[in-house]
Order: C-alpha cells, then sequence, then structure tokens
C-alpha cells in the first residue's frame, strides 16, 4: 500500500494537458469529498456549470470535459458511476459518482481535502486530517482482511 507521504501530488505533472486533466480530476474529486462521497450527475454538472463548462461544448481548457468523465477518469478508476433507480430532473438515468480506488490509493481522502482547503484559502484542519487518516487506515485493514479471507 502506498502511503499519505508517498501518494503523487497530483498538479505536478510534465505537460500542460495533463495538469488541466488533473485539475478537473481534484476539482470533481473535491466536490465529491464535500458531498459526503458521493454525488449525483445533476448536482456534479450543476456545480460544474458554476464554474464554466457548459454542456455540449468544448471548454477552452479542459476540451471534451463530458468524455473526460464520462470515460477516461471512469474508466482510469479515478471515479465510480453508478446508475440509480430515480430519474434526473430533466427525466434522464440518474448516476451518481464516488471516489475510484485509483484516487484513494494514488491521491488520498487526505489529499483532496487539503486541495479544497486551499482552494477556500484554508488550512486542512489537523483533527479533521486525523480522523481522515484513521479512517484510511481503517479501510486498508479491512481490505487486506478481505484478501486474506480469499485465499
Amino acid at each position: 500500500m502506498i502511503n499519505s507521504e508517498d501518494r503523487v501530488k497530483y498538479i505536478d505533472t510534465s505537460t500542460e494537458h495533463d495538469k488541466q486533466e488533473r485539475l478537473l480530476i481534484m476539482i470533481i474529486l473535491g466536490m465529491i469529498s464535500i458531498n459526503n462521497n458521493s454525488i449525483d450527475n445533476d448536482i456534479l454538472f450543476e456545480q460544474l456549470h458554476r464554474l464554466g463548462l457548459e454542456s455540449g461544448t468544448l471548454h477552452p481548457v479542459f476540451g471534451e470535459w463530458e468524455k473526460l468523465i464520462e470515460t477516461t477518469f471512469t474508466k482510469q478508476k479515478y471515479i465510480e458511476k453508478h446508475k440509480t433507480k430515480e430519474q434526473s430532473k430533466s427525466g434522464k438515468v440518474m448516476y451518481v459518482y464516488s471516489l475510484g480506488d485509483r484516487a484513494k490509493v494514488e491521491i488520498g481522502r487526505r489529499n483532496i481535502q487539503e486541495f479544497v482547503a486551499n482552494m477556500f484559502g484554508e488550512q486542512l484542519d489537523p483533527v479533521q486530517a486525523k480522523a481522515i487518516e484513521m479512517e484510511e487506515e481503517k479501510e486498508r485493514q479491512e481490505q487486506e482482511q478481505a484478501s486474506q479471507d480469499h485465499d
């Protein structure tokens, strides 16, 4: 397992395109995180609209941002997308997004929370940081136990 000190700092990548994609994924992961670790597609796209991402249009920085979310980020396992039984406001199928396994391992909830805090010019509360670390450690132990039980 990767320790929080060893996790990739996401904005530090080699190309401008990579930085732009990483920024978008961090924004989305931040939205998921502050929404109790899941967000439905209507709320996510409404919030992204507030940031200037118009549905059905190319964004000057993020390009085909909807394709990144719907295809790339889900295939790369940064976010998970699950169909719900509910319908969206427009009558379409409703999906819920949550943190993917890769985001949990490579980035971690603490780094996501630090990113969100920094966006607001704040520091992550040390008590909250410790709680996140304890929660992540508990999840790691449960995963290890589950994998041992399957062996």
